[in-house]
Order: C-alpha cells, then structure tokens, then sequence
C-alpha cells in the first residue's frame, strides 16, 4: 500500500493533497477522538508514518496530509 493511502487513513488529507484527493477526507484517528484505535503492524508501516504516529501520542495533534493546521485528539492507541 503506497504511503500517502496510509497516511491518508490515518490521518486524513486536504483536497489537492495528492493526485486523487478530490474531497476532504477525515482520518481514522479524528474519527476515534475519545477512544480507542486498534492498530496491526506498526513496525510494517513506513517510517516518516510510524515517526508521525509517534508525534501523534507525545502532542495530541494530527495533521492531516496536505494541511498546515491540525487537530487535538484524545485517543487511546494500541498497536501490535
């Protein structure tokens, strides 16, 4: 799976981010804000993800893919 699909479900994008982004989408950790998200594989996703995940727990933000702003989120994250 190409890295920017990753990161665009995850963290979601702006429209324009990439070719193909033609609507804004809402990532997977906007959308678990208050609770909790499962996720399989960590050390198989690409490292600028896994390295932006990491800035995810230590902040709270998410940025999603294309925006200079970003969100808080409150989410509990558990990986295998």
């Amino acid at each position: 799976v190409p890295a920017n699909i990753i990161d665009s479900e995850l963290f979601g994008h702006m429209a324009g981010a990439f070719p193909g982004a033609f609507a804004e989408r809402i990532g997977k950790l906007v959308e678990a804000d208050g609770g909790t998200l499962l996720l399989d594989e960590i050390a198989d996703l690409p490292p600028a993800t896994q390295a932006a995940l990491d800035r995810v727990l230590a902040t709270g933000e998410v940025r999603p893919v294309g925006c200079n702003g970003s969100n808080s989120v409150d989410v509990r994250l558990i990986g295998t």
